[in-house]
């Protein structure tokens, strides 16, 4: 019985876990610019890293040439408390 009991439990702080690393990234990353734009027509698209969660705007130069960079919409990030890089 109590071996039931703790195996629930633990299945029980996985699928919290599961839910909470599904909502922290809740921002839609992108390899191209367009597929980004076809998730969100209406925002603006950004540049950034997810390991930093930072990000660029299409005026800065950096732009689209990050290591590791990716494509994603500007109100998501924002959401998800994201920052904008420093101008160039």
């Amino acid at each position: 019985m109590k071996a039931a009991i703790i195996t629930t439990a633990i299945a029980a702080a996985a699928s919290a876990a599961s839910a909470n690393a599904a909502i922290r990234y809740a921002v839609h990353t992108y390899r191209h610019e367009g597929s980004a734009q076809g998730h969100c027509p209406d925002d603006e698209i950004v540049y950034g890293r997810t390991k930093t969660r930072s990000y660029v705007t299409q005026s800065n130069p950096s732009f689209g040439h990050l290591e590791r960079g990716q494509y994603f919409c500007k109100k998501e990030a924002d959401k998800e408390r994201w920052r904008a890089a420093a101008p160039d």
